[in-house]
């Protein structure tokens, strides 16, 4: 398979913690973290569940999910992770936010579209013991996991079908278990962590 193009469509740094004391949490202490002009701060859902809260920002296309051991902030307004100001979005949200709470671990999700010169070879995405499953019927389609460890963290690539031609949809995770975290060097694993996805989604096309 030969790749037309490789989009991010979406970024997320989140944070596992064992809990987080939601009392003080208010949908306007999120959006203070934000420099927000008066016409965006009004346009800012506000969504507020049993131990969830969220806060979507659609001009800047970020959104601020908090749950009871969880702190996510995602960015969808850009393409290259190098010019995303997600860094110190989480760095902000993280410090407003995390209080007394320990941390359990943290990482990085990238959402992917990757869109093929020729049509999808699923069966490639089936080792022959998987491909008996399809019993002598014809395979539509296929998705594919895979879970590594690699420099201290661990990888989670999946890659499943977009319901479109010529196109897959790639969700990667990278952990990494810690007890604090280093924000000099967030930008840097970032950047470090979705090169190494490229690369192996690249050699994954190749096959």
């Amino acid at each position: 398979m030969k790749i037309k193009n490789l989009q991010l469509k979406k970024i997320n740094i989140t944070a596992l913690f064992d809990k987080i004391d939601q009392s003080l949490i208010t949908s306007e202490a999120i959006r203070d973290l934000f420099d927000l002009k008066a016409p965006e701060r009004a346009n800012t859902p506000f969504i507020e569940l049993p131990g969830t809260k969220v806060l979507i920002i659609p001009t800047l296309k970020k959104e601020v999910v908090i749950e009871p051991n969880r702190l996510r902030v995602s960015d969808a307004s850009i393409e290259d992770p190098a010019k995303s100001k997600i860094i110190s979005d989480f760095e902000k949200a993280y410090k407003a936010f995390s209080g007394k709470s320990t941390l359990r671990a943290y990482g990085y999700n990238y959402d992917i579209s990757l869109r093929l010169q020729e049509d999808i070879s699923y069966d490639k995405l089936l080792s022959s013991s998987l491909k008996t499953l399809v019993n002598g019927g014809k395979l539509l389609e296929a998705g594919a996991r895979v879970a590594y460890s690699k420099a201290g963290r661990k990888f989670d690539i999946q890659i499943v079908p977009s319901g479109q031609e010529k196109q897959l949809e790639v969700h990667a995770n990278v952990h990494y278990e810690a007890e604090k975290i280093d924000f000099t060097k967030l930008a840097k694993e970032l950047l470090a962590d979705y090169k190494e996805i490229e690369q192996a989604i690249n050699k994954f096309a190749k096959g």
